[in-house]
């Protein structure tokens, strides 16, 4: 049960049409991108994954009977754990389809289930090759 719930609670939160759009942008081309562009990505990415890691934690209901003392001091300590367990996650992925599957919500999904056939998705890990440095 507390697996569907993280999904349902995950997938309910999006990365965006800006986002997903400039992905799909990046698996055309494939070319490096501005530093502003990762920036900006990473930013949302931060911000998104600690969102979806608390809508999950509010969604519980066991956290009704926990001081809210005890919940903020938790999710303090603990967030930036759970937001690098995304990272994990996705460098460990056995497919760019089970990459995107993980980050992309519901809307993303669709946005990028609507993109020109031909274009293939790119592991983070190869992103990494088109950052600027």
């Amino acid at each position: 049960k507390i697996k569907a719930t993280f999904e349902t609670s995950r997938s309910e939160i999006n990365l965006g049409q800006e986002i997903v759009s400039d992905f799909i942008k990046f698996c055309q081309v494939r070319e490096e991108f501005s530093l502003e562009m990762w920036r900006g990505i990473s930013r949302q990415f931060r911000f998104n994954f600690r969102e979806r890691y608390l809508h999950f934690v509010c969604s519980l209901s066991i956290i009704e009977n926990i001081p809210t003392t005890s919940v903020y001091k938790l999710l303090k300590e603990n967030l930036g754990k759970a937001e690098m367990l995304t990272y994990v996650v996705g460098f460990n992925a056995l497919s760019v389809e089970e990459e995107l599957s993980f980050v992309w919500g519901k809307n993303d999904k669709l946005q990028w289930n609507a993109r020109e056939p031909g274009i293939d998705g790119v592991p983070f890990n190869r992103m990494m090759q088109y950052m600027p440095l």
